[in-house]
């Protein structure tokens, strides 16, 4: 079982696959999308490309493919939009576009997190926090201990900031203190693993 904590009962969300019709050069800053129905000047859309595995193959589920996380700047027709900046790698004909959208205001800060549970059953896979679909989460002093899975995990987690972050004694040497996955960008600072596995990590398939 997995116990939630609502935010203010927001959830963030990932559209459907919207394919890319034109050629994306890296350095990019117009993208020709099959319908720009729902999209938004000011909103996010996360770029896929699925032939483009970075290590393993594109049918692993392990193995992360080329994409990344952009700002909509306009919305210039029913099949054009311009982006906030300029994508950094290229995307042929085939990949997609997912629109993004996200929840902001998360800020955890000077608390403390215990497992009680996971010693006295080591099936148990708990975590402290699965966000998914964020903008600017922020987490300050906090310290979390004796969890069997990762302390901090999400997907499209965009512009966090964990500072002075501690975790302990994390079970089955298979939780990771912060894994950042599908598209997330952001910054950890002061943070300590102690008796666990990695204090960071990345993957997935952006």
């Amino acid at each position: 079982a997995t116990a939630m904590m609502p935010m203010n009962g927001r959830s963030g969300t990932v559209g459907p696959n919207v394919g890319i019709t034109a050629a994306v050069p890296a350095g990019s800053s117009q993208l020709l999308l099959a319908d720009t129905a729902g999209l938004v000047s000011g909103g996010f859309i996360a770029l896929r490309d699925p032939s483009q595995p970075h290590y393993g193959t594109s049918t692993n589920q392990i193995a992360g493919v080329e994409g990344e996380v952009c700002r909509i700047a306009s919305v210039d027709s029913p099949t054009q939009i311009t982006i906030q900046g300029a994508t950094e790698e290229a995307y042929a004909i085939g990949s997609n576009i997912r629109k993004l959208t996200l929840v902001e205001g998360i800020h955890v800060h000077d608390v403390a997190f215990e497992d009680i549970s996971s010693a006295a059953d080591p099936t148990l896979r708990a975590r402290v926090c699965q966000a998914h679909q964020t903008l600017r989460m922020r987490w300050e002093r906090v310290t979390m201990r004796g969890f069997s899975s990762d302390g901090i995990r999400g997907e499209f987690m965009v512009d966090f900031r964990f500072d002075d972050l501690t975790f302990e004694d994390f079970a089955n040497g298979s939780g990771y203190g912060v894994q950042a996955r599908k598209g997330s960008s952001g910054l950890v600072t002061g943070a300590v693993m102690r008796n666990g596995r990695h204090l960071f990590t990345t993957g997935d398939d952006p």
